[in-house]
């Protein structure tokens, strides 16, 4: 709108205008109009005068885009994956108490039982702030078992609230929880339902770390209070920290919770595990060369964890060995006390030319050599 027709509107109003040279337009707004506090208010009036049906309808201009934050995103493809896991997303309170406490199987000297007593809770099962999300599932597993529904599979995406020494306020990481209850597969007149088991629960989440890009999170074996003993591993990172706990439960809270095996259930620190997701997803081209494929039987101790064994077969099989894959497991009196028979299958093969057998079994001899060295291992 021209400055001219801009200043006739609002000499209409009783304000004094001025037109510069170089078409500024200066306005003096009377006393009386304590409402007109900037150059808004005087387009308001403008746009009065003028008529807003002769206005034509835009939208405000704005070089911002909405999306998501990267840890949003991380968030909300977890919640989609696990939905498409066949798990049901709960949400539950944010508050604990001692009692719930005890029937998690907590020590009294157990860093989870640290929580943040409220100022005025609601009642004295919402007597603190929560420092896990475990207690919440199993919660939830039980009101389904008392109403009859004996198969579940749910999962909480939330924060849990972990004093900070010195400081009022706590931090507020996000955690992910969840569990399984009752048979794995349905009731089938030719076959018997098969109970949910810890490699349902382990191959749950390798699923999810798949689908979100993870790297180096492995499962070694662990001890929890909550969870059964032998029957619990630890998720930790390559650098050796913890990003959570998975298993079957311990006796005695089955008991505290009303509930019947079995029940694996997990948590995990999500902020940490997103730190372990891989930039970007590289495709491969189809293989162009054959592979050579060999089975390895080894006498290991009975002690040394599976993912430990892995990654020595692929350190010391180099490049070319593309796949190591477990595919039988033995224990009894033919291998002797302490130790135990796993055999493996590895594929070797090269991008640029086929492999000969020498460089194949080269790197057999390289493989069997370093575990003799490293852990005893011996070929069976």
């Amino acid at each position: 709108m021209p400055a001219e027709a801009i200043a006739g509107y609002l000499s209409r109003l009783g304000m004094e205008t001025n037109i510069s040279a170089d078409g500024t337009l200066t306005v003096e707004v009377p006393t009386f109009r304590g409402d007109i506090e900037g150059p808004a208010d005087l387009a308001e009036e403008v746009a009065r005068l003028h008529g807003y049906d002769r206005l034509p309808s835009t939208y405000p201009p704005s070089e911002q885009i909405g999306r998501r934050t990267a840890s949003q995103d991380f968030v909300y493809r977890t919640r989609r994956l696990l939905r498409g896991l066949g798990q049901t997303e709960v949400v539950t309170y944010s508050f604990a108490s001692t009692r719930l406490f005890d029937r998690l199987g907590l020590p009294e000297d157990d860093p989870a039982r640290q929580a943040i007593r409220l100022l005025d809770p609601l009642s004295d099962d919402w007597e603190y702030m929560r420092t896990t999300l475990l207690g919440g599932i199993l919660e939830v597993l039980a009101t389904n078992l008392r109403r009859g529904v004996t198969e579940t599979a749910v999962f909480e995406v939330a924060r849990v609230y972990l004093p900070v020494p010195g400081q009022e306020l706590p931090r507020e990481p996000l955690h992910l929880a969840g569990g399984l209850m009752g048979n794995a597969t349905p009731r089938f007149w030719a076959e018997r339902p098969r109970p949910f088991d810890f490699y349902d629960l382990k191959g749950l989440l390798q699923a999810l770390f798949e689908g979100l890009g993870v790297e180096g999170a492995t499962f070694l074996p662990g001890t929890h209070p909550t969870f059964h003993p032998g029957r619990c591993a630890t998720v930790r990172a390559p650098d050796g920290a913890v990003l959570g706990y998975l298993g079957e439960l311990h006796p005695r809270v089955y008991a505290a919770f009303d509930l019947r095996p079995p029940v694996l259930v997990y948590e995990l620190d999500l902020e940490t595990l997103a730190g372990l997701v891989r930039p970007l997803r590289q495709a491969a081209s189809p293989p162009r060369f054959p592979a050579v494929a060999r089975d390895l039987a080894l006498l290991v101790p009975e002690d040394l964890p599976l993912p430990v064994l892995e990654e020595s077969l692929r350190n010391l099989g180099g490049p070319a060995l593309v796949s190591v894959e477990l595919f039988d497991v033995y224990t009894g009196p033919q291998v002797g006390k302490g130790k135990k028979s796993m055999a493996f299958s590895l594929v070797f093969r090269s991008e640029e030319r086929t492999l000969t057998d020498e460089e194949v079994n080269e790197a057999m001899e390289r493989i069997v050599c370093g575990l003799r060295e490293r852990f005893g291992v011996a070929v069976r």
